[in-house]
Parts: structure tokens; C-alpha cells; sequence
């Protein structure tokens, strides 16, 4: 995936859209620091074409954690 035509805008994105969810920086970290998503490619063998490769929608923001209900304290008798 590459950094500057799609990790980067949809980093941005996701950070406008965030509507309360938690951008996952895990995932975009991985793709932008890690060897994960490190391909060499000569520059002169690599197509300016359009790419199919996009970010994960589902890995772009954390999973919403449900907020468990405390129970009331008991009061002693």
C-alpha cells in the first residue's frame, strides 16, 4: 500500500470522520514504520498506475469496548 497516495489520505481521514471512535495508530504505524508493508521496488520498474491496494476499513478505528454497568454499592445493614 502506498504511503503518500493512500496510507497518508486515509490516515487523514479517519481523523476528521473519528465521530467519537479511536483511530487505530497501531495499524496505520505498522504500515508506515514497519517492514509489514515494506516492498523494494527500483524506480524505474514501479507503474504510476492506479493501485487497488487500500487500508483495511476494518482495522482503521479500534473496536468500540462496551461500558459495563457497575452495580450499586450495597449498604450495609
Amino acid at each position: 500500500i502506498e504511503k503518500k497516495r493512500t496510507i497518508i489520505p486515509t490516515l487523514v481521514e479517519a481523523i476528521k470522520e473519528q465521530d467519537g471512535r479511536e483511530v487505530d495508530w497501531e495499524y496505520f504505524y505498522g504500515l508506515l514504520f514497519t517492514s509489514e508493508n515494506l516492498k523494494l521496488v527500483h524506480i524505474v520498474c514501479h507503474k504510476k498506475t492506479t493501485h487497488k491496494l487500500n487500508c483495511d476499513p476494518s482495522r482503521i478505528y479500534k473496536p468500540q469496548t462496551r461500558l459495563k454497568r457497575k452495580r450499586p454499592v450495597r449498604k450495609r445493614q
